[in-house]
């Protein structure tokens, strides 16, 4: 897959910083919440700011169904064939750890996929880039109207969660600023 993608590239940098993982698992897990959502409402939140409702709204929608009928069934898979799939007599354990590594890459690359259709969604990031402030303030904003999308108020998902993420989707905001940032919006 060659095409660039600079939410892909967003993601990843994020992802990838201590915490942000577990974190989005935990959110994913405990709350229904879309790790790549998640990472969306950030993104735009760093590189855009504000999020209209309308955008959101189609990010939800295209994100749902994209992940309900691709990424999801593709994970449950991978996950079957590490536990249940491995205890298997009939088929040597190597082999079956094997093709659930091609499964694992085949769910990666149809989330980046799922990136790549999300960012086609959002609007020009504008020539000015933004200050953190606008920033933290943005991607708080976003998440907040996802959370309200899944119908979850900020106190149901976890403020040490979302903190994290934000905290290293902004690198110029310290983990207490953000944390009070939340805290506020949950107001």
């Amino acid at each position: 897959m060659s095409e660039s993608s600079d939410f892909w590239d967003f993601s990843i940098r994020v992802y990838g910083q201590p915490g942000v993982a577990d974190a989005c698992l935990a959110l994913q897990d405990q709350h229904g919440l879309d790790v790549n959502l998640l990472l969306y409402c950030c993104w735009i939140g760093a590189s855009r700011g504000a999020i209209r409702e309308s955008d959101l709204k189609s990010a939800f929608e295209f994100s749902a169904t994209w992940s309900a009928n691709v990424v999801r069934p593709l994970r449950e898979v991978r996950s079957w064939m590490k536990t249940a799939g491995r205890q298997s007599e009939c088929i040597p354990r190597a082999d079956s750890m094997e093709v659930r590594a091609e499964v694992k890459a085949t769910e990666l690359a149809a989330e980046r996929l799922q990136q790549i259709g999300l960012e086609s969604l959002s609007e020009p990031a504008p020539e000015r880039p933004l200050a953190a402030d606008e920033q933290l303030e943005a991607a708080v904003f976003n998440l907040t109207c996802y959370l309200t999308l899944m119908n979850l108020n900020r106190g149901q998902a976890s403020s040490d969660d979302l903190a994290t993420v934000v905290t290293a989707a902004i690198p110029d905001s310290s983990y207490d600023t953000v944390v009070l940032a939340l805290t506020a919006a949950a107001q």
